[in-house]
Order: structure tokens, then C-alpha cells, then sequence
């Protein structure tokens, strides 16, 4: 009996412990979010025999979860899941990448990379003070004064290519070899006669062919089958 009697004390701290063990890691306001959830369906009367078990479930592991927290830091034991242990490994190893003055970073950009942070696979480097110092405006530069007004607005790439591409502008009276525009020939004809226009006139070609006589049983005679001409043959 005695026996008996250890085994079963045995079994329930057993169970406990694992029971806490997995209450442990579970967050209290989950558990009572889904408690008022229950208690507003049955506020509603449309609570189930099933979830009213689990609402008495629910609200049993919520004291004892309480209770597991008080004594754990009474204890001076802080529980925290793995999922936060990782976490905090994580941003402690993207601290400890970050550069401590990401200003001096190659890859530092004010609004894509305000850490200076290198990019995947890809060594951290600073830079050099000698191309920091070839890099700014010497102070001779500088001195030099600016004329007043506004600057003259800057032309693109497009805009200077399309500037070169288009036509030198004629003047009145100047006339170039080529093609004659259709616009400028109107505007000619009715100012005077073209110098050196000759008249063209349109030439018409007319085509005709005569009827064809074809000789269909001849050429029905070249689609029949061999076999047929061999028996034609022999019958003759």
C-alpha cells in the first residue's frame, strides 16, 4: 500500500511539473483574451457545454500562471521562451555589426543606409582620410567668388543631342538641293512659277492576257494510280 501510495504521489508531481512547465511559456494575456471571449458568449447565452469547460480550464491555468510568475521572481528566476532567447541574440549581433560612426562607412547613404550597414557577403570599410581630404573643396576654390543672378538652367543629355540633330534654319531667297516639300511647292506656285520646273506627266500601264483553253481528261490522266495504267496496258 505504501508503495501504491508513492507511486501515485509520484505520477501527480510528475504531471504538475510538466503542467507548469508548459504554463511557463504561455503569455497571460493571450489566456485572458480568450477568457473574455468565452465570458461574452456566455453574457450572450451562446455558450456550449464544450466551451464552458474550457472557460473553467482557462481561468484555472490563469491563476497558476500568476502564481508561477510571482514565484519565479520572488525566486529572482527571469522564464523566457526561446523564441525571445533568439530575438535577443539576433539584435545583439545587429548591434554589434553596426558601425559607431556610420558617417565614415563606403556604404553610407543619408536616406537608404542612415547605418552604413555593408550589404550581404560584402566586408565592412571606412573611409580614408586621404580621399576624404581629395574629395572636399580646397580652400583656394572656395575663396573664388560667385557672379550674381541665377545660374543658367542646365540642359540634358537629350535636349543638346535633339539641339544638334535639327536642320539649319534657311534664309529668305536661300534654296537647297533636293526633294521639293509639298508645302513649299504650294506656297512657290502661288508666289510665281518655280525656276526649272519641269511638267510631269502620269504614264498608265495596262496589262491583258487572252482565255486559256485547258484539257481536263488530259490532265485527269496524271492522277490515276499505277495500278490502273498497268491493267490498261494489259488489256490492250
Amino acid at each position: 500500500k505504501e508503495n501504491k501510495k508513492n507511486q501515485l504521489n509520484k505520477s501527480r508531481a510528475e504531471k504538475a511539473n510538466a503542467r507548469n512547465a508548459k504554463l511557463q511559456h504561455r503569455r497571460p494575456d493571450q489566456v485572458q483574451a480568450q477568457i473574455a471571449e468565452l465570458q461574452a458568449l456566455e453574457k450572450q447565452g451562446r455558450i456550449n457545454a464544450t466551451d464552458k469547460r474550457l472557460l473553467v480550464t482557462l481561468e484555472r491555468d490563469l491563476q497558476r500562471i500568476k502564481r508561477l510568475q510571482t514565484d519565479d521572481k520572488r525566486a529572482g528566476v527571469i522564464v523566457t521562451s526561446e523564441q525571445q532567447q533568439r530575438r535577443e541574440q539576433v539584435q545583439l549581433k545587429r548591434q554589434s555589426r553596426l558601425p559607431k560612426d556610420p558617417t565614415r562607412s563606403v556604404y553610407y547613404d543619408a536616406v537608404f543606409n542612415p547605418y552604413g550597414v555593408p550589404p550581404p557577403g560584402m566586408p565592412y570599410k571606412e573611409v580614408d582620410d586621404a580621399d576624404a581630404s581629395d574629395s572636399s573643396t580646397t580652400s583656394s576654390v572656395a575663396a573664388i567668388p560667385m557672379p550674381e543672378g541665377t545660374p543658367p538652367p542646365l540642359l540634358s543629355s537629350h535636349h543638346r543631342r535633339s539641339d544638334a540633330e535639327k536642320p539649319p534654319k534657311l534664309e529668305a531667297g536661300e534654296n537647297i538641293g533636293g526633294p521639293i516639300r509639298p508645302g513649299r511647292l504650294v506656297q512657290q506656285s502661288a508666289s510665281g512659277p518655280v525656276a526649272g520646273a519641269e511638267s510631269t506627266t502620269s504614264i498608265q500601264t495596262t496589262y491583258s492576257s487572252a482565255p486559256v483553253l485547258r484539257d481536263l481528261v488530259k490532265e485527269s490522266a496524271r492522277f490515276k494510280p499505277h495500278r490502273l495504267k498497268a491493267k490498261a496496258k494489259d488489256t490492250e
